[in-house]
């Protein structure tokens, strides 16, 4: 069995060569990746507008969340979390 570290010390400007091609190598495969500066991504959101003549905001949010949090609506299945803006 051939003993690496004494093949190693015995052959050292390949070893070296082969270090040196290895960093180069390396250095012009990170200049090449792949980069994008603002990747795409979506942000699942929803806007609901709800005018409720005569009820106060607080009815018209217990209301409209109510029935958007309801099994049988599906339009919010996607959205983990309500934030209400008044």
């Amino acid at each position: 069995m051939i003993n690496l570290s004494e093949w190693a010390l015995k052959h050292r400007s390949l070893v070296a060569y082969i270090m040196i091609v290895a960093v180069i190598a390396g250095v012009l495969s990170y200049f090449r990746l792949g980069r994008s500066e603002d990747p795409t991504f979506i942000i699942k959101t929803m806007v609901v507008q709800a005018a409720w003549p005569g009820a106060t905001v607080e009815e018209t949010l217990k209301q409209v969340t109510k029935i958007l949090k309801s099994p049988g609506c599906r339009l919010v299945d996607f959205i983990p979390f309500a934030l209400v803006t008044i």
